[in-house]
């Protein structure tokens, strides 16, 4: 992987890989990776803008781990973090 990217870009997903929930890469090309990258960067500010607009008190992980526990269940968001 180092070599289809930068160093700026290589230190940046070592620093923030485990925040981005990027647990393999499943393709080598330059633009799989980069999709990759962007598909996880925007799940982050999605759930980032969530957790803002709903006063949610939990952190982003916590959020997302009860995201992906309740995400074929047709409950409202707002009633999954209700009593925050």
């Amino acid at each position: 992987m180092p070599d289809l990217i930068g160093f700026g870009e290589s230190k940046l997903l070592t620093n923030d890989k485990q925040h981005l929930r990027i647990k393999k890469f499943y393709g080598t090309s330059e633009n799989a990776v980069k999709t990759q990258i962007w598909i996880a960067v925007s799940v982050y500010v999605l759930i980032a803008i969530l957790k803002k607009r709903l006063h949610i008190k939990e952190s982003l992980r916590t959020i997302l781990q009860i995201l992906s526990v309740n995400v074929f269940e047709k409950t409202p968001v707002q009633t999954v973090f209700a009593g925050n």
